[in-house]
């Protein structure tokens, strides 16, 4: 699939996505005690719900468990790092959940704003009928991705756009794809695996269709010749299996790792392309924002930035949902009948 045609089905996924939930019911999931909620327990939430109905799960300290999706759903999170950036959410708790696995049947579910701690598992079943199809996760905080497949027809079309997919702790691949996976996409997201000499990053079986495109990706990169990657910044990358390299343009890295030619670019100080003055700047995401004078600012191939910040779509800090969001709530102890109890909130409305 060519990159303008990409662009051409995230905007159809993300028009079907709106259309469809129209009619859908809309429940709100706390687990916390004495919170006035539909459940408390969010698998009893995905159970009951019907088809493309939403769930709001909404910030505990406490986690959700393990969840399993066997239907079309949308979970909506907080979103995370919401301390470390400005006018995210006036709570500043996340949404937790560990083991999460959506099976054949849960085409076009999505989830958004989650902090998922442990795998994000993707499980297609034996016929074609149970593949599993245009499946978007889009602004969560994700420990790792593994894509399992038990036939020939494994799934097409996933979208995985503007997420924190980060593996300090495990020497398992962050992004593990099995065959047979077709047009996946990953735009936007910060990859990383950082456990011990590892590194294991990306691992995509040749029989699967992968691109990559304006990511910021750290770790092993294990070579499949039919993986794309374009407009992307590799830092302290290795690849693996050279001999037999995917597609490769436009990427920045600081290590010379990437075949030549395509417009592939290393630059070995890597500080000097990211910005290191703006207010947000500093904090775990943001500070892979790009300085607008630097080299990576005019590199991509639409002549605009490289980097999950870059693109069409790019990274939104911390990753709050494109709901509206009260980031900020004040309010006195007490009111009186004379008085009233005034109230002062801020909400943004995040696309």
């Amino acid at each position: 699939m060519k990159k303008q045609d990409y662009r051409i089905f995230i905007s159809l996924m993300l028009i079907a996505f709106i259309s469809l939930s129209v009619n859908a019911d809309k429940w709100r999931v706390n687990n916390t005690g004495g919170i006035d909620a539909d459940y408390t327990n969010l698998q009893t939430a995905i159970n009951n719900a019907a088809h493309g109905d939403t769930i709001y799960v909404e910030p505990s300290s406490t986690s959700y468990g393990d969840i399993t999706i066997n239907d079309k759903i949308t979970l909506i999170g907080p979103g995370y790092f919401i301390t470390e950036n400005p006018e995210t959410q006036a709570n500043p708790g996340s949404a937790i959940v560990d083991l999460v696995t959506i099976n054949g049947g849960g085409d076009t579910t999505l989830i958004t704003g989650m902090t998922i701690n442990e795998t994000l598992q993707l499980y297609s079943y034996i016929t074609s009928a149970n593949s599993l199809n245009n499946v978007i996760i889009t602004r969560n905080k994700i420990f790792r991705i593994y894509f399992n497949n038990y036939s020939t027809s494994g799934g097409a079309n996933n979208l995985f756009l503007q997420n924190y997919i980060y593996n300090s702790t495990s020497s398992l691949y962050t992004i593990d794809i099995e065959a047979y996976f077709d047009n996946t996409l990953f735009q936007n997201n910060f990859i990383a695996n950082t456990y011990s000499s590892y590194f294991n990053c990306i691992d995509v079986d040749p029989a699967s269709a992968v691109s990559f495109t304006n990511n910021v990706i750290s770790g092993d990169v294990l070579n499949a010749p039919t993986t794309i990657f374009e407009n992307n910044i590799f830092i302290d990358a290795t690849m693996s299996d050279i001999s037999s390299p995917g597609s490769f343009s436009y990427n920045i890295t600081n290590l010379d790792i990437l075949p030549a030619g395509n417009n592939n670019d290393v630059i070995a100080d890597l500080t000097t392309i990211f910005d290191e003055t703006c207010p947000t700047c500093s904090s775990t995401d943001g500070q892979y924002q790009i300085d607008t004078l630097s080299a990576a600012a005019t590199h991509a191939t639409d002549g605009g930035q490289c980097g999950m910040f870059g693109g069409t779509d790019p990274y939104v800090l911390s990753g709050i949902p494109a709901v509206p969001a009260i980031f900020y709530f004040q309010s006195p102890s007490s009111g009186s009948a004379a008085t009233g109890l005034p109230v002062t909130i801020r909400i943004k409305s995040h696309k």
